[in-house]
């Protein structure tokens, strides 16, 4: 169904500063090679709206996708074969990149590529992130940076967990009596 913006004011959120805004430290069951399992992770969105959704990786596999994501901006972007069976995110998203542009009311390409595309998780469901070319130094040293950060919070995050477990559990209240 085509849509009519029928506001004045939209807002252009640009990719670094979505990414900014949702970038998080989540505990989420995932896909792991030994099936699914609770793991702490990274999640953030590339952009909003219907079609979008949040990349979500595994703290232990977030240096490396953004190592791979420096390599392929670095050696020049090139459109990946699919990915079946389960990866680490890195290999995912190298897997899944593309090349993307603007295309008209057909879904026909306009242009020259002005983004790239990718996946870090297969399935059902994966939205892809989407991240202009004119954004990716900013968008890939964002998350460079973000990566000390993300291991302090999980440090923070288990030594947080441990003491509540180590507390002693409160004893239920006595019925009123009436």
């Amino acid at each position: 169904m085509a849509e009519i913006s029928l506001s004045d004011d939209v807002v252009v959120e640009s990719c670094l500063s979505t990414i900014r805004g949702t970038v998080r430290l989540i505990r989420k069951e995932i896909d792991t090679p030994d099936g699914k399992a609770l793991r702490d992770c990274v999640s953030f969105a590339t952009n909003r709206g219907k079609g979008s959704g949040a990349q979500v990786i595994a703290v232990d596999e977030f240096p490396a996708f953004v190592a791979a994501l420096r390599e392929a901006h670095d050696s020049g972007f090139e459109t990946a074969e699919t990915v079946a069976a389960y990866r680490p995110a890195a290999e995912v998203a190298m897997d899944t990149l593309a090349m993307d542009c603007e295309t008209d009311d057909d879904g026909n390409p306009v242009g020259e590529p002005d983004a790239i595309t990718f996946r870090v998780r297969g399935g059902k469901g994966s939205k892809p992130a989407r991240i202009p070319l004119s954004e990716c130094e900013d968008v890939i040293t964002f998350l460079e940076n973000r990566a000390p950060r993300i291991a302090a919070a999980c440090a923070q995050l288990r030594a947080a967990e441990a003491a509540e477990a180590a507390k002693p559990a409160k004893a239920p209240k006595a019925p009123k009596a009436e």
